[in-house]
Protein backbone atom coordinates (compact mmCIF):
# COMPACT_ATOMS: atom_id res chain seq x y z
CA UNK A 1 0.00 0.00 0.00
CA UNK A 2 2.92 2.70 0.97
CA UNK A 3 3.94 2.11 -3.05
CA UNK A 4 0.57 2.85 -4.18
CA UNK A 5 0.12 5.99 -2.06
CA UNK A 6 2.90 7.18 -3.34
CA UNK A 7 2.20 6.67 -6.77
CA UNK A 8 -1.06 8.34 -5.98
CA UNK A 9 1.25 11.61 -4.41
CA UNK A 10 3.76 11.37 -7.24
CA UNK A 11 0.63 11.62 -9.97
CA UNK A 12 -0.87 14.67 -7.79
CA UNK A 13 2.60 16.11 -7.99
CA UNK A 14 3.07 15.86 -11.50
CA UNK A 15 -0.58 17.75 -11.98
CA UNK A 16 0.45 20.73 -10.13
CA UNK A 17 -1.67 19.68 -7.28
CA UNK A 18 0.57 19.60 -4.36
CA UNK A 19 4.23 20.54 -4.46
CA UNK A 20 6.94 18.32 -4.61
CA UNK A 21 8.36 19.08 -1.10
CA UNK A 22 5.13 17.80 0.43
CA UNK A 23 5.24 14.52 -0.97
CA UNK A 24 6.27 12.47 2.01
CA UNK A 25 3.87 14.36 4.21
CA UNK A 26 0.87 13.61 1.25
CA UNK A 27 2.00 10.20 0.95
CA UNK A 28 1.58 9.15 4.53
CA UNK A 29 -1.83 10.74 4.09
CA UNK A 30 -2.80 8.85 1.40
CA UNK A 31 -1.52 5.68 2.58
CA UNK A 32 -4.01 6.05 5.96
CA UNK A 33 -6.79 7.29 4.21
CA UNK A 34 -6.45 3.64 1.62
CA UNK A 35 -5.90 2.11 4.83
CA UNK A 36 -9.22 3.84 6.21
CA UNK A 37 -11.24 2.55 3.24
CA UNK A 38 -9.74 -1.10 2.95
CA UNK A 39 -11.43 -1.55 6.65
CA UNK A 40 -14.16 0.23 5.93
CA UNK A 41 -14.92 -2.15 2.91
CA UNK A 42 -13.98 -5.15 5.26
CA UNK A 43 -16.29 -4.16 7.84
CA UNK A 44 -19.03 -3.55 5.44
CA UNK A 45 -18.47 -6.85 3.71
CA UNK A 46 -18.47 -8.72 7.08
CA UNK A 47 -22.00 -6.64 7.81
CA UNK A 48 -23.46 -7.66 4.87
CA UNK A 49 -22.15 -11.62 4.92
CA UNK A 50 -23.45 -11.62 8.33
CA UNK A 51 -26.08 -9.62 8.02
CA UNK A 52 -25.45 -7.55 11.19
CA UNK A 53 -24.98 -4.06 10.95
CA UNK A 54 -26.65 -2.76 14.29
CA UNK A 55 -24.89 -5.63 16.27
CA UNK A 56 -21.79 -4.40 14.51
CA UNK A 57 -22.52 -0.80 14.82
CA UNK A 58 -23.09 -1.25 18.93
CA UNK A 59 -20.14 -2.77 18.98
CA UNK A 60 -17.52 -0.39 16.75
CA UNK A 61 -18.76 2.75 18.16
CA UNK A 62 -17.82 3.11 21.45
CA UNK A 63 -14.68 0.92 20.36
CA UNK A 64 -13.48 3.16 17.53
CA UNK A 65 -14.14 6.31 19.27
CA UNK A 66 -12.34 4.56 22.68
CA UNK A 67 -9.12 3.77 20.34
CA UNK A 68 -9.05 7.42 19.33
CA UNK A 69 -8.80 8.23 22.81
CA UNK A 70 -7.05 5.61 24.71
CA UNK A 71 -4.96 4.46 22.10
CA UNK A 72 -3.85 1.02 22.66
CA UNK A 73 -1.43 -1.63 20.68
CA UNK A 74 -1.04 -0.97 16.90
CA UNK A 75 0.03 -3.12 14.40
CA UNK A 76 3.72 -2.67 12.36
CA UNK A 77 1.77 -2.57 9.10
CA UNK A 78 -1.72 -1.62 7.67
CA UNK A 79 -2.16 -5.28 6.29
CA UNK A 80 -1.43 -6.84 10.10
CA UNK A 81 -4.10 -3.70 11.13
CA UNK A 82 -6.69 -5.42 8.99
CA UNK A 83 -6.29 -8.74 9.44
CA UNK A 84 -6.01 -8.03 13.44
CA UNK A 85 -9.46 -5.95 12.78
CA UNK A 86 -10.90 -9.10 10.27
CA UNK A 87 -9.59 -11.44 13.34
CA UNK A 88 -11.19 -9.08 15.81
CA UNK A 89 -14.87 -8.65 13.63
CA UNK A 90 -15.13 -12.49 12.89
CA UNK A 91 -14.76 -13.06 16.77
CA UNK A 92 -16.81 -11.51 17.84
CA UNK A 93 -19.51 -12.72 15.59
CA UNK A 94 -18.77 -16.07 16.04
CA UNK A 95 -19.59 -15.05 19.83
CA UNK A 96 -22.47 -12.75 19.50
CA UNK A 97 -25.03 -15.49 19.74
CA UNK A 98 -23.72 -16.37 23.12
CA UNK A 99 -23.55 -12.55 23.96
CA UNK A 100 -27.25 -12.39 23.41
CA UNK A 101 -27.75 -15.51 25.66
CA UNK A 102 -26.10 -14.17 28.20
CA UNK A 103 -27.30 -10.74 28.08
CA UNK A 104 -27.64 -9.46 31.62
CA UNK A 105 -27.63 -6.46 33.75
CA UNK A 106 -24.55 -8.29 35.96
CA UNK A 107 -22.97 -8.96 32.65
CA UNK A 108 -23.35 -5.27 31.36
CA UNK A 109 -22.10 -3.94 35.44
CA UNK A 110 -19.37 -6.14 34.94
CA UNK A 111 -17.93 -5.27 31.63
CA UNK A 112 -18.71 -1.57 32.38
CA UNK A 113 -16.94 -2.06 35.72
CA UNK A 114 -13.70 -3.43 34.18
CA UNK A 115 -13.39 -1.19 31.26
CA UNK A 116 -13.86 1.77 33.86
CA UNK A 117 -11.17 0.63 35.79
CA UNK A 118 -8.81 0.33 33.20
CA UNK A 119 -9.53 3.11 31.46
CA UNK A 120 -9.33 5.30 34.11
CA UNK A 121 -6.46 4.44 36.08
CA UNK A 122 -4.26 3.09 33.11
CA UNK A 123 -5.56 4.90 29.80
CA UNK A 124 -4.34 6.56 27.81
CA UNK A 125 -2.00 4.07 25.95
CA UNK A 126 0.95 5.71 24.72
CA UNK A 127 2.85 4.10 21.44
CA UNK A 128 6.43 4.73 21.08
CA UNK A 129 6.36 6.95 17.97
CA UNK A 130 3.71 9.39 19.53
CA UNK A 131 5.08 10.15 23.15
CA UNK A 132 2.61 12.01 25.00
CA UNK A 133 2.96 15.33 27.18
CA UNK A 134 1.40 15.14 30.61
CA UNK A 135 -0.99 17.95 29.02
CA UNK A 136 -2.14 15.48 26.39
CA UNK A 137 -2.40 12.57 28.53
CA UNK A 138 -5.14 15.07 31.04
CA UNK A 139 -6.77 16.54 27.83
CA UNK A 140 -7.13 12.92 26.52
CA UNK A 141 -8.27 11.34 29.81
CA UNK A 142 -10.81 14.28 30.31
CA UNK A 143 -12.32 13.08 26.97
CA UNK A 144 -12.60 9.50 27.67
CA UNK A 145 -14.44 9.81 30.73
CA UNK A 146 -16.87 12.69 28.92
CA UNK A 147 -17.34 9.79 26.44
CA UNK A 148 -17.26 7.08 28.79
CA UNK A 149 -20.18 8.84 30.59
CA UNK A 150 -21.85 9.64 27.32
CA UNK A 151 -22.05 5.56 26.64
CA UNK A 152 -22.60 4.87 30.24
CA UNK A 153 -26.34 6.89 29.71
CA UNK A 154 -27.13 5.46 26.63
CA UNK A 155 -25.82 2.15 28.60
CA UNK A 156 -28.17 3.05 30.95
CA UNK A 157 -31.02 3.82 28.97
CA UNK A 158 -31.23 0.71 26.79
CA UNK A 159 -31.39 -1.25 30.16
CA UNK A 160 -34.09 1.10 31.37
CA UNK A 161 -35.93 0.32 27.98
CA UNK A 162 -35.27 -3.47 28.41
CA UNK A 163 -32.56 -3.88 25.63
CA UNK A 164 -30.52 -5.40 27.90
CA UNK A 165 -28.67 -7.23 24.44
CA UNK A 166 -28.06 -3.60 22.96
CA UNK A 167 -26.59 -2.37 25.97
CA UNK A 168 -24.70 -5.31 26.45
CA UNK A 169 -23.08 -5.43 22.75
CA UNK A 170 -21.98 -1.47 23.73
CA UNK A 171 -20.03 -3.27 26.93
CA UNK A 172 -18.26 -5.51 24.72
CA UNK A 173 -17.28 -2.48 22.58
CA UNK A 174 -15.92 -0.81 25.47
CA UNK A 175 -14.04 -3.91 26.97
CA UNK A 176 -12.68 -4.34 23.98
CA UNK A 177 -10.94 -1.62 23.60
CA UNK A 178 -9.67 -1.57 27.38
CA UNK A 179 -8.27 -4.81 26.58
CA UNK A 180 -6.68 -3.41 23.45
CA UNK A 181 -4.87 0.00 25.28
CA UNK A 182 -3.49 -2.38 28.42
CA UNK A 183 -2.53 -4.70 25.44
CA UNK A 184 -0.72 -1.19 24.18
CA UNK A 185 0.26 0.02 27.82
CA UNK A 186 2.26 -3.70 28.34
CA UNK A 187 3.67 -3.96 25.27
CA UNK A 188 5.56 -0.57 24.97
CA UNK A 189 6.02 0.03 28.50
CA UNK A 190 9.65 -1.62 27.80
CA UNK A 191 10.43 0.56 24.82
CA UNK A 192 8.87 3.79 26.52
CA UNK A 193 10.71 3.11 29.70
CA UNK A 194 14.02 2.40 27.69
CA UNK A 195 13.45 5.92 26.06
CA UNK A 196 12.93 8.57 29.15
Amino acid sequence: MPKFALDITHFLVHQKVINEEDVRVYAYGMELVLSTAINIVIILMIALLFNCYIEILLFLAPFFIFRQLIGGYHAETHFKCSLLMIFMLLSYMALLNYIKLFSSTYLVIFLVSVSFLLNHFLAPAEHPNKPLSSDDISRLRREANTAFLIFLCIIIFFIATHRIESASLISVGLFVSSAVMLIGKLVYSKTLNINK
